[in-house]
């Protein structure tokens, strides 16, 4: 990422390099259709497995309904890990 002053408000700020945004020219954007579908209706496609089934380290931070909507998230492969990374650096979760 590249740091860019927004001119209108005279202030920086963390933008994205354009680079990641926009493929090359022979290369295609490409979409986990599973996930973008379960982002559009909260439906995991059958036969995918749920690996998150660790206890919720703080109940003040996330609530039962949340922390099982972060079980679900780990049916998918870029977050099977994430209930064990929030647990490890809870309090960056804080």
């Amino acid at each position: 990422m590249k740091k860019t002053t927004d001119s209108r408000r005279g202030s920086s700020r963390v933008g994205i390099d354009e680079r990641v945004l926009v493929p090359k020219e022979d290369e295609k954007l490409k979409i986990n259709e599973d996930l973008l579908n379960f982002t559009l209706t909260g439906l995991l496609p059958r036969g995918m497995k749920i690996y998150g089934n660790d206890k919720n380290p703080d109940p003040s931070v996330f609530s039962d309904k949340m922390w099982k909507e972060l079980e679900v998230l780990t049916a998918f492969d870029c977050f099977e890990s994430l209930l064990e990374e929030i647990t490890k650096n809870l309090p960056a979760w804080r």
